[in-house]
């Protein structure tokens, strides 16, 4: 399936493998996951492809990666260069593998860049810009058609000639103070690449690195890798990190756990206190109760 994602990116691709029945095969689905690791994949990185082998998501949308850490600020170049750095510690953590990231770069898009001070003489508002090039490119819904019963939008849009290089979109013309100006008077279009998606948690840029870990492997070393190599980045205020999916999980279960024993070994003592009726330890209090009874028994006898 080619661009079966909410962008529809042309240059993602995604196969889905059909094991045969569990009775008509040796190996299990971990043994073919690592098999097409070691066979094809190479291939993919000869041609400087990112290629990854993971288990089929039970729900639409997400990572089912195993290894799943986060990283948001404001700047989206330099959490760029942060994940670069914390994907080469993953790498470098024995069983690693499928390592990627969801910040996909090389986008060819067209960037506006508008001379403030020259709209503000001119009179031209940059709201106005930016709705311009937004209905000349994307289109804006302008009416509705009703017919036979239905309901369509009508949606008003540049023709393709007028839309398709920057030379046309410049020769269009936006609201001024004192009637309409073209926008190559106040915006300068540059052409270059860029992420094909901008993810976010709590509005704020984001990039999500994510793996997966060999049988025989422990997580908790990446995770503890990748904790300890975010704090060496000291990424300046403004900029935060930490687990998410699978791995936030198996934090709160190892916390839970540890909690779960403390509260045993207190639990514990409260029982043990009640039964000797002492706060003192219990190995004492029985050791004294021990001796009390031999007293007794030697002044019986004698």
């Amino acid at each position: 399936m080619i661009g079966d994602d909410a962008q529809i990116t042309q240059n993602l691709r995604s196969v889905y493998v059909k094991l045969a029945p569990v009775h008509d095969r040796k190996e299990d689905q971990f043994e073919n996951m690592d098999r097409v690791r070691n066979e094809v994949l190479p291939q993919y990185a000869r041609l400087n492809l990112r290629a990854q082998v993971t288990p089929v998501n039970a729900f639409r949308g997400g990572s089912n990666a195993e290894i799943q850490f986060w990283i948001g600020g404001p700047d989206l170049a330099q959490l760029g260069e942060y994940s670069k750095a914390l994907l080469e510690t993953m790498r470098a953590v024995p069983g690693v593998v499928d390592v990627d990231t969801n910040l996909i770069e090389g986008k060819p898009e067209l960037g506006a860049r508008i001379d403030r001070a020259k709209a503000a003489d001119l009179g031209v508002n940059v709201q106005d810009v930016a709705t311009t090039l937004n209905v000349l490119v994307g289109g804006q819904k302008v009416s509705d058609y009703y017919e036979g019963g239905e309901q369509y939008e009508v949606r008003a849009r540049a023709e393709e000639r007028d839309r398709s290089s920057a030379a046309a979109l410049a020769q269009a013309r936006v609201p001024a103070a004192k009637g309409t100006v073209a926008l190559r008077d106040v915006v300068t279009l540059e052409e270059g690449t860029g992420p094909s998606l901008v993810n976010r948690i709590a509005r704020q840029r984001q990039v999500l690195l994510t793996a997966n870990v060999k049988p025989g492997y422990s997580s908790q070393a990446v995770i503890d890798a990748l904790t300890g190599k975010a704090q060496e980045l000291k990424m300046p205020a403004g900029y935060t990190s930490g687990l998410t999916g699978r791995s936030r999980e198996q934090g709160k279960a190892a916390s839970a756990f540890l909690t779960a024993f403390v509260l045993s070994i207190i639990f514990m003592y409260l029982i043990l206190a009640a039964q000797f009726e002492s706060w003192v330890p219990p190995s004492r209090s029985s050791s004294r109760c021990h001796l009390r009874c031999r007293s007794r028994s030697c002044r019986s006898s004698s």
